[in-house]
C-alpha cells in the first residue's frame, strides 16, 4: 500500500499540537525540522512497507537505527539521538505504525510485535545512556509506549466520538 505523505504528516502535526507535555524546547522548532520530519516519515514508511515474517529482525534493527540513533561524527559510532529527535522520531514512528496498521490488517499482529520489541530495545538503549536529559525521557512518561498509548487512546475516543454523533444523527432522522 502506498501512503499518503501529506495525510501522514497532518496527523503528526496534530499530535506534536495536542501533546499535553510541553517541555520540548521550542528552540527545537526550526523552519527546518518540517523537511527532516518529513524525511523521517518517508523512511519509516519505507523500511515498514519490506516488513515480513522473514526480514523481521532486519526490520527492527533497521527502525531502531533510523528511531533511536544518530551516527557519532568523531568515531563514527552510533549513539542515542539529541532527546528532542529521540521523542519526535517515536511519534512520526507510532503515527505511521497506527496508520499502517490500519489499512494493511494482515499485519496487525506484525506490527504489534514490533512496538513491543522497540520498546524493549529502547529501554535497554536508555538504560546504557549516560546523557540525563535522555534517561528523563523514561522518567517522564516520554517514551513509545507512552506515546502509542496516547495515541491509541485518541484515536479511539475519535472513534466512539464518530459512532454517536452518527447514532445521534440516525435516531434523529
Amino acid at each position: 500500500y502506498l501512503f499518503d505523505i501529506k495525510k501522514i504528516m497532518n496527523n503528526y502535526v496534530n499530535v506534536l499540537k495536542s501533546r499535553k507535555n510541553k517541555n520540548i524546547k521550542n528552540s527545537a522548532r526550526k523552519i527546518s525540522k518540517v523537511d527532516k520530519d518529513l524525511i523521517t516519515t518517508e523512511k519509516i514508511i519505507e523500511i515498514l512497507n519490506t516488513l515480513t515474517v522473514d526480514n523481521y529482525k532486519t526490520t527492527l534493527n533497521n527502525i531502531i537505527e533510523m528511531v533511536f540513533l544518530s551516527e557519532n561524527n568523531k568515531n563514527n559510532e552510533l549513539e542515542l539521538n539529541k532527546p528532542e529527535y529521540l521523542l519526535d522520531n517515536q511519534c512520526i514512528l507510532v503515527e505511521v505504525i497506527l496508520d499502517k496498521a490500519t489499512i494493511e490488517k494482515g499485519y496487525v499482529v506484525l506490527y504489534a510485535k514490533l512496538c513491543t520489541d522497540l520498546f524493549i530495545e529502547f529501554i535497554k538503549l536508555l538504560k546504557n545512556s549516560t546523557n540525563p536529559e535522555i534517561k528523563n525521557q523514561l522518567v517522564n512518561g516520554e517514551n513509545l509506549k507512552t506515546i502509542l498509548t496516547s495515541e491509541c487512546r485518541q484515536r479511539f475516543d475519535e472513534c466512539i466520538s464518530i459512532s454517536t454523533l452518527s447514532k445521534n444523527i440516525d435516531n434523529e432522522s
